[in-house]
């Protein structure tokens, strides 16, 4: 069985995981990730969710569409882009 080596390539002396073993480590750590961040992507969809209503109803009530900002916006395209 092949040595576990560290980032440089240095053994470590103990036996490295097989491609089975390394999957399930991996799917372990991204459930634990997905797991302990939701709770915080539930919170941030929320919030966005709400001000984007607050955002819709505004331009319902103004009667502004998408052609309002092409009107107000800079004739020079280049500030949008990077450089």
């Amino acid at each position: 069985m092949p040595q576990a080596s560290n980032r440089y390539g240095e053994s470590s002396g103990a036996e490295g995981m097989n491609l089975s073993e390394a999957r399930a480590f991996a799917r372990s750590k991204v459930a634990s990730v997905r797991e302990r961040q939701q709770p915080f992507a539930r919170q941030r969809t929320a919030a966005v969710a709400d001000r984007l209503q607050k955002v819709l109803a505004a331009f319902e009530a103004e009667r502004v569409g998408t052609q309002h900002f092409a009107s107000v916006s800079p004739l020079d395209r280049s500030v949008y882009t990077s450089r």
